[in-house]
């Protein structure tokens, strides 16, 4: 007899989440839901009764529009695009190191270089080409 109660109640927990399914749907709330309820959806679209609480048509886009969504969310969890709760945050940055024309002395040698060759491009106008 308890076997047959906890079935009930399954079947009405699945019932609840192709409702949630549908409702994320139309809301276009889906887009924002995280990977983890993503892939119970996807469970819960892969068990064989699902397609009956979908109209024909409806379900194959329902399962794939979760499976993409599903994909996507794993991609940018691995691209680091959202942060994974799982993994520790990093405890410095990793692009600490400046480059050289960033620092205040080599400022100075790009501005000192500048003024060398615009000094000697003055003077070769100036001897070479008759430029008063």
């Amino acid at each position: 007899m308890t076997d047959k109660i906890l079935f009930v109640e399954l079947i009405m927990d699945m019932t609840a989440v192709y409702l949630e399914i549908q409702q994320s749907i139309n809301s276009g709330a889906i887009a924002s839901l995280p990977k983890e309820r993503l892939a119970q959806f996807s469970a819960a679209l892969a068990r064989p009764q699902a397609y009956t609480h979908f109209s024909a048509p409806e379900f194959p886009q329902v399962c794939e529009t979760v499976r993409t969504l599903l994909i996507v969310r794993s991609n940018e969890e691995a691209l680091g695009k959202i942060p994974n709760p799982a993994a520790s945050p990093p405890t410095e940055p990793t692009n600490s190191k400046t480059d050289w024309h960033e620092k205040p002395l080599g400022k100075v040698w790009l501005i000192v270089v500048g003024g060398v060759l615009l000094a000697l491009t003055v003077y070769a106008l100036r001897n070479y080409i008759g430029i008063p």
